[in-house]
């Protein structure tokens, strides 16, 4: 079974379902299951400025521990990358360790 990037258009509807300011959608061209530089780059630039004047409501801090292959076939590859952390907040608190995938 290929591993297909979802259509842009299913972000743009799905971003007409949030309240003005509750939301925003950056599209990024020519972008599959992972970034370049520069596509990352513009990413982190839009989440700082929509997160500008947002109350904060939950805390993670995360300590990545380590990584390993879990599997590969053909091009594609996952990844597991390993953390332990704690996320605190008003309405949340708790302590994790767990996996985090990722394929590339």
């Amino acid at each position: 079974m290929d591993d297909q990037v979802v259509p842009y258009t299913y972000a743009v509807k799905a971003q007409e379902s949030y309240a003005p300011e509750q939301c925003h959608l950056q599209l990024i061209q020519e972008a599959g299951h992972s970034f370049t530089e520069n596509q990352n780059a513009s990413a982190l630039v839009s989440i700082q400025q929509f997160l500008l004047g947002k109350k904060e409501i939950l805390t993670i801090c995360a300590q990545i521990t380590g990584s390993e292959g879990r599997e590969e076939e053909g091009s594609h590859r996952q990844i597991a990358v390993l953390f332990t952390g704690v996320s605190a907040g008003r309405l949340y608190s708790r302590a994790y360790g767990a996996d985090l995938f990722e394929s590339a």
